[in-house]
């Protein structure tokens, strides 16, 4: 497809219309994949990760055919997928009801709970934990949620200047948004002189300058928590503990 063709060509010249949407809608690009990132560093940071048993399969075989590792190693890896394939037959006989389990399914579900635990497996949050000794020599154990002690807080586009110079061409076309009638085919008059779309290329202001330019100022500045966040962050420094040393 030749440039003339597409409508992406740099040759082609821009409506008025598209020349003032195109910055827009950068910014509104800009603030959707800002909060996606500010998702992942709160999901990363403050949540385990989660495997499904195709994932867990997946590295399994990933392992398997790594000719790098040594059978040491491959062993190693292998059982710490044994106790994320644990957690998962953990999480499926405790969704069911407990009077619905035979006693070798309780028996097995205390087991592994015992193990998970262990492994610290047992909560999907995140958390520090501390040991320290009280005044009367008592060790006690605190834990406390990462996102409990990080500063979180997202940023936001504050605002945002566009000044860049357009040349018009000598073309103009008809912009029409009235609708026909419905009653004949004639046009409502809703304006006293007919509307035109003007086209031209974004250019510097400077005739010697040939290449097209645009200054662009944009300032950043705290954004306001989000409601469920700020609920979570709330809910996650009250679960904080201390518990003494057993």
């Amino acid at each position: 497809m030749s440039s003339e063709d597409s409508s992406n060509g740099s040759d082609k010249d821009l409506t008025l219309s598209a020349a003032l949407l195109a910055p827009l809608n950068s910014l509104f690009e800009t603030q959707v994949h800002a909060a996606r990132a500010f998702l992942n560093f709160i999901l990363q940071l403050g949540f385990k990760e989660k495997y499904t048993k195709n994932d867990i399969n997946k590295f399994e075989t990933l392992i398997n055919d790594d000719n790098s590792l040594t059978d040491d190693q491959k062993k190693e890896r292998i059982d710490e997928l044994e106790i994320y394939k644990s957690k998962l037959e953990y999480d499926e006989l405790k969704s069911k009801d407990l009077s619905d389990l035979t006693d070798d399914e309780k028996d097995r579900l205390d087991t592994l709970g015992n193990l998970i635990k262990a492994h610290g497996l047992d909560e999907d949050v995140r958390n520090l934990k501390f040991k320290y000794k009280d005044g009367q020599g008592v060790e006690r154990n605190i834990k406390i949620p990462s996102l409990a002690v990080v500063p979180v807080q997202p940023l936001a586009v504050k605002r945002a200047e566009f000044d860049y110079y357009m040349s018009v061409n000598n073309k103009y076309e008809d912009y029409n948004q009235q609708q026909l009638n419905k009653i004949g085919g004639s046009r409502r008059p809703w304006f006293f002189i007919q509307p035109k779309r003007m086209r031209g290329k974004i250019q510097s202001s400077e005739e010697s300058q040939r290449e097209a330019g645009i200054k662009i100022h944009v300032e950043v500045e705290s954004a306001p928590i989000p409601q469920g966040l700020s609920n979570l962050l709330t809910s996650l420094t009250q679960s904080s503990r201390i518990d003494n040393d057993k």
